[in-house]
């Protein structure tokens, strides 16, 4: 898979209209930048210092679609909640939503957070 910025704010305007992102009021894709990374991280979302998003997918470690919905799906968690509460980190409102879009797209639960960080043990 080709990973590009255009390819990733397709990704992202796709979900968008799915459950549950539709009812979560995130942003247009034009007011959230979209960039490919080549690092050993599958993804990252980070709120600049304009206000906007901008989200990260890894080229070097995305190889397949259902992979690239996967981890876009969890950094627009990240956009969510970080847009409600400013939180970042994969607490319990994060697993709590992060459920919502595993039982609506059929993610697996545990991959769906630790592909991302590794580091999300708790999910």
């Amino acid at each position: 898979m080709v990973l590009t910025p255009r390819v990733l704010e397709s990704l992202y305007t796709f979900l968008r209209q799915t459950p549950p992102f539709h009812r979560w009021k995130l942003p247009e894709a034009d007011e959230v930048e979209f960039r490919v990374s080549y690092t050993d991280v599958f993804g990252h979302c980070q709120r600049l210092a304009s206000g906007r998003f901008c989200i990260w997918l890894s080229a070097k470690r995305i190889e397949h679609t259902y992979v690239a919905l996967e981890v876009m799906a969890h950094e627009m968690v990240h956009v969510h909640v970080g847009i409600s509460d400013g939180s970042a980190h994969h607490g319990k409102r994060f697993r709590y939503h992060a459920a919502q879009v595993c039982a609506h797209h059929g993610f697996d639960m545990r991959a769906f957070c630790l592909r991302k960080h590794r580091r999300c043990w708790r999910c």
